[in-house]
């Protein structure tokens, strides 16, 4: 059976957004053979196989917006803090050199991270996230274009849930223990910023 590499590319949900993306390939004259979209109420996935998927990956790398993501996921390893410390430098070696900015909050083997960039690096670097064995239960909780990046002074900045203060969580959360899978995006969004006006994140690049 004949397989084909497929590009997906993540939007938000607004007008205008999937046409961007679709008068980008065909400036470059890229013919898509196959297509699927699917959306929620914040953000879509767009997936597709082109005859050149090459050039189709260059054709979205030259969007100059900005992008924002944010996704939760498990550790496999919940205790494991040499996978945790694994995870930082390779991210930050990673982010550096391809324009991510970003947040990583850990605390309970739970992840909620927060990546800025440019669109196809922000979406190639979600997927290798998804693919990385060492996570499961991945979940996109927001995708927006940006005007300016909230979290540009880190590649990784660094939170240990654990050991937020409970007046500030207790904000955010029905109970002392944040837990990114009881709330939506906007709310975990909210948290990170305050962290960021409390000068709770770490590890400034």
């Amino acid at each position: 059976m004949d397989t084909a590499k497929q590009v997906s590319v993540f939007l938000e949900n607004k007008p205008g957004r999937l046409a961007k993306v679709l008068s980008a390939l065909a400036r470059e004259k890229i013919n898509v053979t196959a297509l699927t979209v699917m959306d929620s109420h914040e953000h879509t996935v767009l997936r597709f196989v082109a005859d050149d998927l090459a050039k189709a990956k260059q054709a979205n790398t030259k969007d100059p917006t900005a992008y924002y993501l944010l996704a939760r996921h498990w550790l496999r390893k919940q205790d494991s803090a040499k996978a945790i410390e694994s995870i930082l430098e390779s991210s930050r070696q990673h982010n550096l050199g391809n324009g991510i900015t970003g947040v990583l909050c850990y605390g309970g083997g739970v992840f909620l991270q927060a990546i800025e960039g440019g669109r196809a690096a922000v979406n190639e670097l979600y997927s290798h996230i998804v693919a990385d064995k060492r996570h499961t239960d991945v979940v996109l909780l927001h995708y927006e274009e940006i005007t300016e990046r909230r979290f540009g002074g880190w590649t990784m900045g660094t939170v240990n849930l654990s050991k937020l203060n409970t007046s500030i969580v207790l904000k955010y959360s029905e109970k002392p223990e944040f837990d990114p899978y009881a709330v939506s995006g906007r709310v975990s969004l909210a948290l990170l910023e305050e962290l960021m006006a409390t000068a709770s994140i770490i590890g400034r690049a």
